[in-house]
């Protein structure tokens, strides 16, 4: 269930999973704000922009060890490449 809330706010994801054989359960929380970009663009290149927005959300925050995680696996080879060509340089 999604509720709708007044701006500006913060977003939070949850997420639980529970094996009744296991003495713990799993608890996921992803707290996230909208970002809007200027223009109209491919959605390629739209993923592509709210990757870039999350990494520098991270750099700006202090986080060195992350994960990206995307639904878009075109970006996702994107970035793979650019850190693999980074990395031989």
């Amino acid at each position: 269930m999604e509720t709708t809330s007044r701006e500006p706010s913060e977003d939070i994801n949850v997420d639980a999973a529970i094996k009744d054989h296991l003495p713990f359960i799993g608890v996921g929380v992803v707290v996230r704000d909208a970002f809007r970009l200027d223009g109209r663009n491919s959605p390629h290149l739209a993923e592509c922009l709210a990757v870039r927005q999350g990494i520098r959300e991270l750099y700006r925050g202090g986080f060195t060890n992350w994960v990206i995680e995307s639904d878009a696996v075109n970006v996702i080879n994107v970035v793979r490449n650019l850190i693999l060509k980074t990395l031989e340089a």
